[in-house]
């Protein structure tokens, strides 16, 4: 029994860690389709979980559909934080 219970807490830690380190390597993409109007929400887009940089930098070139006034980032490890006012902060932040 004492074996089981050690057996079931490795399981339980190594699935715990496994959730935490994906959600480390996740990427989120931000594309603003008009950088005269960044600070109107209804303007952004943004991706569903992405697994490079590559595959983020990817996916802004599917969703840009023309012109040059547009901006985008991609982030990595992204979380909503609603204590610093409801805004996004990403481990890491690339162009």
């Amino acid at each position: 029994m004492k074996n089981q219970s050690f057996f079931i807490v490795v399981i339980v830690l190594g699935m715990l860690s496994g959730l935490w380190w994906a959600k480390r390597i996740v990427w989120t993409g931000f594309y603003y389709s008009d950088i005269d109007r960044m600070e109107d929400q209804q303007t952004w887009t943004i991706s569903p979980p992405l697994w490079s940089l590559k595959q983020c930098r990817d996916w802004v070139n599917a969703v840009h559909k023309e012109g040059d006034n547009y901006d985008y980032e991609c982030g990595q490890g992204c979380r909503f934080t609603v204590e610093l006012g409801g805004i996004t902060i990403c481990r890491i932040t690339k162009e």
